[in-house]
């Protein structure tokens, strides 16, 4: 199935020297996205207080201050514009930043799982549809789960790369890029609590590409990962399920995204 193209996923570092994850769009698209963002806040707003407690707030919508233009819940985003895009960076950072982060990641993934009105200016087909949950109090727990879709360009991508790079004669399992664990390991640090932080290496995070073009990310937790299992892949269907398994908190969920957002950003390129 192809998707027209609505937005990419990149992993950066802010001038703060914090991790952040960007979603990118064309800018002829930012007066739709930005109605859809204020109607995903109006409807959420009962939700973000609960979410936020003591820290809650209003999101901002794209305010500008000295230096650049701010929005999100608690000013954790800006907003770029570079080449005819629109690049709207999420800084992660520890608590209450991370529980912002997340927040306001959730309205933009929402905001940006169905196609604009007008046509990409591209031909570029679409790599993933995403989505997010932020629930502290969920029945069951997978209060941060992912899910989504992940399309063809991607999963070209990650076929290729487990072929140039996977040892046919053992396991048919390749590593994923090392600056894919990188952002995932770098986001650990700069979101988790102090006594955490021991987590947040090669130990526990880890990432790992099939030949299929199945992959998966782990971090600390209880079984914690997220990915395109091997059940999910079907021969001859491009649109995979992501899913994820235990993924129950803030600091995991950013964490994973950031993985994902890297190895989007890789793929492109």
């Amino acid at each position: 199935m192809n998707v027209a193209h609505t937005f990419d996923l990149a992993f950066g570092i802010s001038e703060r020297k914090n991790p952040e994850i960007i979603f990118i769009i064309e800018d002829h698209h930012q007066q739709e996205l930005e109605e859809r963002i204020k109607t995903s806040t109006q409807n959420l707003q009962e939700a973000a207080v609960t979410y936020l407690g003591e820290h809650a707030c209003d999101f901002t919508m794209f305010s500008a201050d000295l230096f650049r233009i701010r929005f999100g819940y608690g000013n954790c985003g800006y907003l770029l514009k570079k080449d005819g895009n629109l690049e709207y960076h999420v800084e992660l950072s520890t608590a209450p930043g991370v529980n912002f982060a997340t927040l306001t990641i959730h309205v933009l993934s929402w905001s940006l799982s169905v196609p604009f009105k007008l046509p990409p200016r591209t031909n570029q087909l679409q790599s993933l549809v995403l989505y997010t949950i932020c629930d502290h109090y969920r029945r069951g727990g997978y209060g941060h789960a992912v899910s989504g879709y992940v399309h063809q360009p991607l999963n070209e991508w990650l076929r290729e790369y487990a072929k140039v790079n996977g040892d046919k004669d053992l396991s048919g399992l390749v590593s994923v890029p090392e600056s894919v664990l990188e952002a995932m390991m770098m986001t650990w640090q700069a979101t988790c609590r102090e006594s955490l932080k021991e987590y947040g290496d090669s130990r526990y995070i880890l990432g790992m590409i099939r030949m299929n073009g199945a992959f998966i990310f782990h971090c600390f937790g209880n079984a914690c990962d997220m990915g395109v299992y091997p059940d999910g892949i079907s021969q001859g269907i491009e649109m995979r399920d992501l899913q994820c398994h235990n993924l129950d908190g803030a600091v995991q969920q950013l964490t994973l995204l950031a993985g994902l957002a890297k190895l989007c950003q890789l793929a492109r390129e």
